[in-house]
């Protein structure tokens, strides 16, 4: 179950928005996890299958390093789960690519993320869009 959820966290920060004149500079911070498939999250934002999605978020800090974060419950019981994963980030124009310091979890690793204007992040993964902001 928790390799299942580490997907979902690699997932949670696949893009593939079409972004125009996004601006790359001052990337650093932390992106909340605000919208899933265009609805706010909410507490019935399902995840994986049978888990409510909590809380997420991808901070990017210097140098070039990120923290995937992802808290996730069980529906229907008290069981939770919370996923961290960290490592290294390089950005090409608005193209982010993301790669896990642990070897195991880098066979999953993400797909670029695509930086849209405004301080969004919008990944589609798992067949979920999924849209972070800047806090």
């Amino acid at each position: 179950m928790v390799r299942a959820l580490t997907f979902l966290a690699l997932g949670l920060v696949v893009a593939c928005a079409t972004t125009r004149q996004a601006p790359t500079a001052g990337l650093g911070g932390t992106y909340a996890l605000v919208e899933v498939d265009g609805q706010p999250l909410s507490p019935q934002t399902e995840g994986e299958p049978g888990y409510i999605l909590d809380a997420g978020s991808v901070t990017f800090a210097s140098p070039g390093r990120f923290t995937l974060y992802v808290r996730a419950h069980r529906a229907g019981t008290s069981e939770s789960m919370e996923r961290t994963l960290g490592g290294t980030y390089t950005v090409a124009g608005t193209t982010i690519t993301l790669t896990p310091d642990d070897s195991a979890e880098a066979s999953g690793a993400p797909e670029p993320l695509t930086i849209e204007p405004g301080g969004r992040l919008v990944s589609r993964s798992s067949g979920k869009s999924l849209v972070f902001q800047r806090r």
